[in-house]
């Protein structure tokens, strides 16, 4: 199916009807065609703008001259209730200073320190939801909110404050629109700004309750007893250039930046990636069988690849930001048309990651384009969620963490179904959706887990039946690389001497390997050897799919490899049974403990 996307316009209109549509839905109030054009330009009245979609001017403005292309003014007129003067919406050196305190607190080498976290966010996240239908969107936003605080702060949503404050940010992103006239309008920056009472309300009141946070982190960091998360981090970091820190009302500025950032864009991320799931089963049952061998470190996180193709591929079709908007600080001339100072440079991820020239199916879901060599040119030139240059998010590599961390966490214990209605996306503050997201039914592994345990045994005499078997509903339930996991885990747990069964002379289950292309018997149970190179795409693993990650493998052959042996005297007397169930004589016990067998394992998914 084609995820939906809203109905574009056609034709011209008024400006004053364009205006009411583009504060009602910026995106549905657009052009057809700006999904197929290089440049647009728009011209009014109020407003001259030129959208561009065309990589070399992106490229151009983001990262060759961005000096030249500072942040509107009319951005920072409609976000300053909130965000004051916060690195999002400053420029030049003011600018500059924010982000050379701000960045090492966001440095590759320490998103690790965010990791507990991310999962105790997630793992939180995972316990609040519960089987039936419901808006995902809601339980998105409070564990995408979890994570902020608990990496600024170190303390959960449930702490009275963080509480407050997600609250009053819902009511805030409610009250508002993503374009505000201020945005439209030349208005005099020392008249005030026409924002609406219950904006400036909301707005007030969040920046209030982040100032009691920082004022309180303030004199822990004077004791001597603040924990180091970022919020300390940053804080305690002096400007290398003027060897100042952030004074507490700068830092309420840039608090509340990163709790809109981090909060708002990451929930509406993962909320389109669940439901993008939930109406692909298929690639659900992939990230669910990553899910499954998912490990709280870096090595884990690093090994879930579909899993972060999945939310890439979510984040290609509903980018939480859909607009960015640059002021041309000179003239210009670009395609051949000039563009005169003070004109408004408007980049749409929204309209570059559906590029009709720029992507092959656009509106597909398709997390399987992130590993083609042939999508390597409209990923590296037309895919900016997190902006791109030297403003681009500082967060994004923590933003790319908790996305994959907490599909595989909410897919490893539930199944998404989609809801009755399709989800139409409307640009608030970020891309979110109309009606519902997706619904929720649990990943129970067996029908017999939905029995009433309050009923009494039956007489004696009974017989219980188990019909674990291939294509039976509870298999189907749960996803074959899940099942399969958990097998895997239960025979590890009872015992490295266990043995490890599987019939390969029989008319169910039968696999005699490369006996069935040349006859010969000695080739019974033989097979022919792939390449190791991207093997962490090809799950499950063995020609039968017994395991569904690579560390289980490791482990079948640090044990010795297993035995096979019939099930019934029928198998036993097959001709070939004894050719196929000989164990090769280079396959033998390896003294690994369990550090050589995850490194081991993490080798195999570099490859």
């Amino acid at each position: 199916m084609i995820p939906p996307r809203p109905q574009a316009t056609e034709g011209r209109g008024s400006v004053l009807r364009f205006a009411r549509a583009f504060r009602r839905d910026l995106l549905s109030a657009l052009p057809d065609r700006l999904y197929r054009a290089w440049m647009a330009e728009f011209r009014s009245p109020l407003v001259h703008s030129f959208l561009c979609n065309d990589p070399a001017l992106i490229r151009l403005i983001l990262k060759d001259r961005p000096g030249e292309f500072p942040k509107s003014n009319r951005l920072r007129a409609g976000l300053a209730p909130l965000l004051g003067n916060s690195v999002f919406v400053t420029n030049g050196p003011e600018w500059a200073a924010q982000r050379r305190i701000i960045d090492p607190a966001f440095d590759g080498g320490r998103l690790h320190e965010t990791l507990p976290a991310i999962f105790e966010a997630a793992d939180a996240m995972v316990a609040r939801l519960k089987p039936g239908l419901q808006d995902i969107e809601p339980p998105a936003s409070h564990a995408a909110a979890d994570v902020i605080f608990r990496a600024l702060f170190s303390m959960p949503i449930e702490h009275e404050t963080a509480t407050q404050v997600f609250a009053a940010f819902r009511a805030h992103q409610e009250a508002q629109p993503v374009v505000n006239l201020a945005g439209l309008l030349p208005w005099p920056r020392w008249l005030p700004q026409p924002h609406s009472r219950r904006t400036r309300q909301t707005a007030t009141q969040i920046r209030g309750l982040i100032a009691d946070l920082v004022a309180a982190r303030m004199q822990a960091i004077r004791r001597g007893d603040a924990p180091d998360d970022l919020a300390t981090r940053i804080m305690t970091t002096p400007d290398p250039q003027t060897g100042q820190c952030f004074s507490e009302p700068q830092m309420v500025d840039q608090v509340a930046i990163f709790f809109l950032a981090g909060h708002e864009t990451s929930a509406s991320a993962l909320s389109w990636a669940l439901w993008l799931l939930a109406a692909h089963p298929q690639w659900q049952e992939a990230v669910a069988a990553e899910a499954a061998a998912l490990t709280p470190d870096m090595a884990g996180v690093n090994a879930l690849r579909v899993t972060r193709a999945v939310f890439r591929e979510a984040l290609r079709l509903y980018p939480p930001v859909p607009m960015m908007v640059r002021e041309a600080a000179r003239p210009q001339k670009m395609r051949g048309r000039p563009v005169p100072k003070g004109a408004q440079m408007v980049l749409s991820p929204w309209h570059l990651h559906r590029h009709r020239r720029l992507w092959d199916d656009p509106d597909r879901f398709d997390p399987a384009r992130w590993s083609c060599p042939e999508s390597r040119p409209s990923i590296r030139d037309a895919f900016i969620p997190f902006s791109a240059g030297e403003r681009a998010c500082p967060g994004a590599g923590l933003a790319m963490i908790e996305g994959v961390v907490m599909l595989a966490r909410v897919l490893d214990a539930f199944r998404l179904s989609p809801g009755p209605v399709p989800p139409i996306p409307v640009a608030r503050l970020t891309v979110r959706a109309r009606d519902g997201i997706a619904r929720l039914r649990a990943a129970d592994l067996s029908k017999y887990n939905a029995h009433r345990p309050d009923l009494p045994s039956p007489d004696p005499g009974y017989v219980l039946v188990i019909d674990q078997t291939r294509g039976d509903a509870s298999l189907m339930g749960a996803g074959r690389g899940r099942f399969l996991a958990m097998l895997d885990a239960a025979r590890r747990e009872s015992g490295p001497d266990l043995d490890t069964v599987a019939s390969i002379v029989g008319e169910a289950s039968q696999d005699l390997g490369r006996w069935k292309a040349t006859g010969l018997p000695n080739d019974a149970g033989r097979f022919r050897t792939p390449t190791l190179r991207g093997i962490s795409r090809t799950a499950p693993y063995m020609h039968s799919g017994h395991f569904a990650s690579l560390i289980g493998v490791v482990r079948f052959y640090a044990r010795g490899g297993g035995e096979v042996r019939a099930r019934n005297a029928r198998e036993a007397a097959r001709s070939l049974f004894a050719e196929a169930a000989a164990l090769s004589p280079l396959i033998n016990p390896l003294d690994l403990t369990e550090d050589d067998i995850a490194d081991l394992a993490a080798f195999l998914e570099a490859l």
